[in-house]
């Protein structure tokens, strides 16, 4: 008897194990999440669902802001919530424009304030009085042995946005997982802008050119282009300056003004020159002219047309080592006219006043200043035992 032995196609061979291996692939247990992934995948989900809710009255559009809440209410700022703030502005950033706050909204957050954007021009300004303002925080809850992220948001008016709130814990069991690590861990950058408390100037000529800086943006973002607007082509600035309770001790002053003359100078269009009389009445004219703008008119030579008044002043802070600058400027944007509308144009006065408005902290202690000016990082965010308000005494200044 004659056996004939058939082979096997190759072709079918290995269709069969392809086959196989998907069953085998399809059928098993699908490889476990790292505790990093899972951690990753949590933030995710808590981000989404923030991002998500969409409540009435607030476009879908709007310029967004992420703020660590520690560093607005005063708490201890961990890398957990920096890494959280981040993460969130990179998903907000698909679809949004990201706002930056000023060294100003800082203060005006910290207050709940109305946020301000004098820098910008009038268009930009109107966009950002939409703007939504992120604010995440993370709690340590001993009982419950967790710690808990949770974000709210708030308008431009700095109030709370309703609707608006995810939350999200990780349990403290495990002091090796990577939320435990990520909030025992010190944050890697510092987001206080440099003028704040934490974080004060230690340059005498940074802080004046921020603050000549944001002035004149402000100047040029006020300024229309109308025949009867003043041309921001010849500016003219007249510095007066003041200290409260001697803030800085002799010399302190000149040294500002030296500083504050020497950065508005060196800006294209800008002249300065110091003058020596007290701001006091100047304040007291603007504010009768104000009050009785029916009846009287404002006879005031410094407000011509292309010109600012800039007032500032130094407060004591209770850290000695520090000094606070407030600055304020005011300038005329248009010519008094009469009860018809016609153009006064021999009358100095104004019909409407306009003007910034800022304050920052310098650190004076002679160490600091001699040693080239290098801003603060880690070293100046609040502990959550530093129970100091940042509306000190003094520091509120023109407002």
């Amino acid at each position: 008897m004659i056996v004939s032995h058939r082979k096997f196609p190759l072709d079918k061979f290995a269709s069969m194990l392809i086959i196989l291996a998907l069953a085998l692939l399809m059928g098993g247990c699908p490889p476990s999440m790292t505790e990093e992934q899972k951690f990753a995948v949590q933030v995710d989900n808590f981000i989404a669902d923030l991002v998500a809710q969409q409540p009435a009255g607030v476009d879908v559009m709007a310029p967004a802001a992420v703020m660590p809440a520690s560093l607005i209410r005063g708490g201890e700022y961990t890398r957990l919530e920096e890494y959280v703030v981040n993460r969130l502005s990179m998903q907000l950033r698909q679809s949004r424009e990201i706002y930056t706050p000023s060294r100003e909204n800082w203060f005006e957050l910290r207050e709940r304030q109305p946020l301000t954007f004098a820098g910008q021009p009038d268009d930009k300004r109107s966009y950002l009085d939409g703007v939504v303002v992120y604010q995440v925080t993370v709690t340590s809850d001993e009982v419950l042995k967790q710690v808990v992220i949770q974000a709210t948001a708030v308008d431009a008016t700095s109030k709370p946005i309703p609707g608006v709130m995810a939350s999200s814990s990780f349990s403290t069991d495990n002091s090796s997982s990577p939320a435990m690590l990520q909030y025992q861990a010190k944050p890697k950058a510092n987001p206080i802008p440099e003028g704040l408390e934490e974080r004060p100037f230690v340059s005498m000529d940074r802080l004046a050119y921020s603050l000549a800086s944001e002035m004149a943006a402000a100047y040029r973002a006020n300024v229309s282009g109308d025949a009867n607007a003043p041309a921001d082509t010849e500016v003219k600035v007249v510095l007066q300056t003041r200290t409260v309770n001697r803030a800085a001790g002799d010399g302190f002053l000149q040294r500002l003004e030296s500083a504050l003359q020497q950065a508005f100078v060196a800006k294209k269009g800008f002249t300065c020159a110091v003058s020596q009389k007290d701001f006091a009445p100047t304040f007291d004219q603007i504010d009768f002219y104000r009050d009785n703008r029916d009846t009287f008119e404002m006879d005031e030579t410094l407000l011509s047309p292309g010109s600012v008044v800039l007032l500032v002043e130094a407060f004591p802070h209770q850290d000695a080592g520090k000094v606070g600058v407030n600055l304020r400027s005011l300038w005329r944007i248009t010519p008094l006219e009469n009860s018809q509308g016609q153009v006064m144009a021999d009358n100095v006065g104004g019909t409407y006043l306009s003007g910034f408005a800022a304050k920052a902290y310098l650190q004076t202690d002679t160490k600091t200043l001699s040693s080239g000016g290098t801003s603060r990082g880690d070293s100046n965010i609040r502990s959550p035992r530093d129970t100091r308000t940042y509306n000190s005494p003094g520091s509120r200044g023109f407002d």
